[in-house]
């Protein structure tokens, strides 16, 4: 059995290795979820630009963790193709 030392806990290649490891697995799980938070937020953004009823007062971190929308009464839609999948109900002939 080696004996353990103050030089051997804080200067074991082994050690820092795996510490090197996990800080690198942190920072790449980090990245994913940045991503993740980023495109969530840009389909939101995407909603408020199509849709009218939508409106984005702030995003997290801007004023505090939360995203705030508030989603008003749908009138119409800036796009033709969405317009008709939201009416659909509208346009089916009913027997």
């Amino acid at each position: 059995n080696e004996r353990v030392t103050l030089d051997n806990y804080f200067y074991n290649p082994s050690l820092i290795k795996q510490k090197k490891r996990k800080l690198k697995l942190e920072k790449e799980h980090l990245r994913i979820q940045n991503n993740l938070t980023n495109k969530f937020i840009r389909n939101f953004f995407r909603l408020e630009f199509h849709f009218n009823n939508i409106n984005i007062s702030s995003i997290p971190m801007e004023l505090d963790e939360f995203m705030n929308i508030y989603i008003n009464d749908f009138v119409e839609s800036n796009n033709k193709v969405l317009n008709q999948i939201v009416n659909q109900d509208q346009n089916i002939k009913k027997c």
